[in-house]
């Protein structure tokens, strides 16, 4: 069971709208989420049928800018609770024994005005009392390592992301693929890498899908990469290994260093989890 979350940078395009459907056609995703679509509501609810789904609902862009829709088909159930121009956020049933809550985000492009979305969050967690899954292009990072090249982030900046996603209760899944979701060329030839498209989940949502995980995939119409949360392991069911989760609300904890260390030191990868998880219940 597969969910895919794509910033497609524009689907007014027939490139882009065949990469969809690619992507579709392969991972066969139960819900399909696109950031920044760019165009009016009509035209994005009209590439359903394209893209193989019954079902869709979008929020409009703003010109050229923004836009998010969400595709499904009738084997599952979609109950929209609300949107913005940052979200989308819908009850879905018969993905699990038990309805969730899904939150497909787009954050604030401008600097200046991306506490807007951090404050969409926080609002949506007080609203709903829902296993709880984020997916999308939030525009930030959680860490100073998650951007490499040109330009900088200041600490404030993330800061907000990061008291975000702590006040929700939200933990990041991880991901395996390339470390970055978003490439872009700068003047002299080099360029500047950052991971902005994330799924975040709350604990109760990690205990409904234990083995669910994360990956980025490749694309050649967008410089972004889309995400793909995979909420069952392919190898049919067989349990995997216990992934390890970062909780950002770690750093500040005065002894997270000297645990660490020593569990660095005792080799052991299980006895560091361990330890992590029974600092963040202090």
């Amino acid at each position: 069971m597969n969910l895919l979350s794509w910033n497609c940078r524009g689907i007014g395009n027939a490139p882009t709208v065949q990469e969809l459907r690619e992507l579709a056609d392969k991972f066969a995703p139960k819900v399909l989420c696109i950031m920044e679509t760019q165009i009016n509501g009509v035209r994005a609810g009209n590439l359903k049928s394209n893209l193989g789904y019954d079902n869709s609902f979008v929020v409009d862009s703003s010109g050229r800018s923004g836009g998010l829709a969400i595709f499904w088909n009738n084997e599952i159930k979609i109950e929209v609770l609300g949107y913005s121009k940052y979200h989308i956020d819908g009850k879905i049933s018969g993905l699990g024994e038990q309805s969730w809550r899904l939150s497909c985000f787009y954050g604030e492009a401008r600097t200046h005005l991306r506490q807007h979305t951090w404050d969409t969050m926080k609002i949506l967690s007080t609203l709903q009392d829902m296993s709880w899954v984020c997916l999308g292009d939030f525009n930030e990072v959680l860490k100073h390592d998650e951007h490499d090249g040109i330009g900088s982030r200041s600490q404030s900046q993330i800061q907000g992301f990061r008291d975000a996603v702590d006040v929700c209760g939200l933990v990041d899944l991880g991901f395996k693929g390339t470390r970055w979701t978003y490439e872009k060329r700068v003047e002299g030839g080099s360029y500047t890498r950052v991971r902005l498209d994330r799924a975040l989940g709350s604990v109760d949502w990690c205990g409904l899908f234990p083995a669910a995980s994360v990956e980025h995939l490749t694309a050649a119409t967008s410089d972004h990469s889309p995400v793909l949360l995979q909420l069952s392991h392919p190898n049919g069911g067989k349990k995997k290994k216990n992934q390890f989760r970062y909780e950002v609300m770690w750093d500040t904890h005065p002894e997270l260093k000297s645990t660490i260390q020593s569990a660095w030191e005792s080799n052991s990868h299980n006895l560091m989890c361990m330890k992590c998880v029974l600092i963040s219940r202090h």
